[in-house]
């Protein structure tokens, strides 16, 4: 919340398989700053669209999700009245990742997603952190898709974030 501007959130994800675990780490910030947290859901927008993109939508912990397209817990715009959020609207977005090698291409859980949405300027501009497990650092390049939108190569650590993750890399 320190890096966020007034009346900005902060993206966070559902957490899949081998994903770092954020939920204590969303618990603990809306205890200390209420109503300034986002998860992505992966939902045609809009309403009656057969697009499927990632999208932001406002979320507390509590709140009820339902499985977006993959099968993801997610707040879901139709069911309580919210619109997707604008990037201008999120101060900073922390991004699950597996792997991240040294030319910074994020290892995910699959899809693309997170790299499509990166891919508009204007969602490039949102601050990103990879929030990795331990020993996330490949010394060998990952496999490479033509979407993949690299993470800046400088690392960082952060005390909020350390005791639920081993590294923060900057995005």
């Amino acid at each position: 919340p320190g890096r966020l501007g007034a009346g900005q959130r902060l993206g966070l994800w559902w957490p899949v398989g081998a994903e770092p675990d954020l939920r204590p780490l969303a618990t603990e910030l809306e205890r200390r700053e209420p109503g300034r947290l986002a998860l992505p859901a992966v939902l045609a927008w809009p309403s009656g669209d057969t697009v499927l993109r990632l999208l932001y939508l406002a979320w507390r912990p509590g709140d009820p999700l339902a499985p977006d397209a993959c099968n993801i817990p997610s707040p879901q715009p139709q069911a309580s009245g919210l619109a997707p959020l604008a990037p201008h609207q999120l101060g900073l977005l922390l991004v699950p990742a597996l792997a991240i090698d040294r030319t910074g291409i994020r290892l995910g859980s699959g899809g693309g997603w997170y790299d499509r949405l990166r891919a508009d300027p204007a969602w490039r501009a949102v601050p990103a952190l990879a929030v990795l497990p331990a020993a996330c650092v490949s010394p060998e390049p990952l496999p490479r898709e033509p979407w993949d939108v690299p993470f800046d190569r400088s690392e960082e650590h952060t005390s909020e974030l350390q005791s639920h993750s081993d590294l923060v890399c900057r995005l």
